[in-house]
């Protein structure tokens, strides 16, 4: 007996009846369920009822939504007006169908290729029945079918400015570093500060986002007073499918030339706005404006909940598509063992952590030896680069500049460009110039600004 794929309908307005009424007369397929929201078709799919879920592009459907229909190992086919088919897609829904006349056929297309597609050999596979009307176009990412017997045909083009990530990818994407440690003041901060600047200042196209969720701060690091907190608009954008190259650079705010910034959360207890399957989205787009990106994340993971959101879920989705992990650690015994403790919890880091030694208090050459010494032993790691304590440091956070800008002759600087060559290779020998900025994104200059009034009375 050939098997029956369950279908999950949750259709608005007098589509719903055609569509249930064309899919039961598919061999292969039954409609489980006619859901009257989708709390209902959420709970069905977590019970393991239906394969393909058919919903309508409406409130309460966006990227998480579909994105955990995907985990639960149910596709989607979503209906969107002739507006909205470009937004469908970009939510990540497996199939988008138009909603018109023939919105049951294309629908009765779109639920047997989804389901060829996810297992090969079951109704709409290629050579079984009912697979000869099978419409397929657009990306790899999502794919929009018509009515039976029509022509496959290219999506429709989306709003001027629309972020493509596969586009992006194509192209090449740029290099995404991660600047993580164990819980602490390790300079995480500063150091992906000066690594954004750092490479920036050497011509290369910069961005640094801070995507720490529990103690974000390089608004203050870097002395720029930024208008709300961008990630989390960022990902509420990318959530809804509306994410686009204009709304993306109406966020970044421009810290130095080549160098912009993505700013984080304003409170830690918002870290549920920055939803990991939005923040991946965020992260594409941005690399396929940048050719570097640096993301400051949240010290140490704590343990994922059985249930509900996860509170490092931001930290995980960062250090999951990253190209290149530096793992910070300082050269004390409390930092090395929670930084050893750390790489055995995390073996999915693998190659790709990078341990950078930072000096944030003086230590002899006999202390700093002996971390290096232990590192290797129990983190099973050799040190990277070694960046040595430095009274710059302070200094740069009290001026509200990156490192590389505020001391370019620091030794700290100087180690800082080592660890860039080292991700980035040889960089060009360019002499990093303080320039003015403008005055409504200088928090110094907001600051002082008042007193230099007050001066001239």
């Amino acid at each position: 007996m050939a098997e029956v794929a369950g279908v999950l309908v949750h259709v608005e307005g007098p589509a719903e009846p055609q569509v249930v009424a064309r899919l039961g007369t598919v061999d292969g397929l039954r409609v489980e369920r006619r859901c009257a929201d989708l709390a209902e078709l959420l709970g069905a799919a977590r019970a393991g009822i239906g394969r393909v879920a058919v919903l309508s592009l409406g409130r309460g459907v966006d990227r998480p939504l579909l994105a955990e229909l995907s985990r639960l190992g149910v596709g989607s086919v979503v209906l969107a007006g002739p507006e909205d088919l470009h937004r469908a897609g970009a939510l990540g829904a497996g199939r988008v169908v138009p909603d018109g006349r023939e919105v049951a056929e294309g629908v009765e297309a779109a639920v047997l290729a989804l389901i060829a597609d996810i297992a090969p050999g079951a109704p709409g596979a290629p050579g079984a029945p009912g697979s000869e009307g099978t419409v397929r176009a657009g990306s790899d990412r999502h794919r929009i079918a018509g009515p039976v017997g029509d022509r496959a045909a290219s999506p429709p083009p989306g709003p001027r400015g629309l972020v493509d990530p596969a586009a992006a990818t194509a192209a090449g994407p740029g290099r995404l570093v991660a600047v993580w440690s164990a819980v602490g003041s390790t300079g995480r901060s500063t150091v992906a500060a000066a690594l954004a600047a750092e490479a920036a200042g050497a011509g290369i196209a910069s961005v640094l986002v801070d995507a720490d969720t529990v103690a974000p701060g390089l608004v203050q690091l870097l002395g720029v007073l930024a208008e709300g907190a961008a990630l989390p608009a960022l990902c509420r954008a990318a959530a809804g499918g509306t994410l686009d190259a204009d709304g993306l650079v109406r966020r970044l705010v421009r810290v130095d030339p080549g160098l912009e910034l993505v700013s984080g959360l304003t409170r830690s207890d918002r870290w549920r706005e920055v939803e990991p399957e939005s923040l991946r989205v965020v992260l594409e787009s941005l690399r396929a404006r940048a050719r570097l990106v640096v993301a400051d994340v949240a010290g140490g993971l704590e343990p994922p909940p059985s249930r509900g959101a996860d509170r490092s879920g931001a930290a995980r989705t960062v250090l999951a598509e990253a190209d290149d992990v530096l793992v910070l650690v300082p050269p004390d015994p409390v930092g090395v063992r929670r930084a050893a403790a750390l790489l055995a919890d995390e073996p999915a880091v693998g190659a790709r952590g990078r341990v950078v030694l930072v000096h944030t208090r003086p230590v002899g050459a006999r202390e700093a030896a002996d971390a290096r010494e232990a590192i290797r032993r129990f983190g099973g790691v050799e040190v990277l680069v070694e960046i040595p304590y430095d009274d710059a440091v302070p200094g740069a956070l009290l001026a509200g500049r990156a490192l590389p800008v505020h001391a370019p002759r620091s030794a700290a600087r100087q180690a800082v460009r080592t660890l860039a060559e080292e991700l980035l290779g040889a960089l060009p020998d360019r002499r990093v110039r303080v320039r003015p900025r403008d005055a409504s994104r200088r928090l110094t200059d907001w600051v002082r600004a008042p007193l230099r009034a007050s001066d001239h009375r």
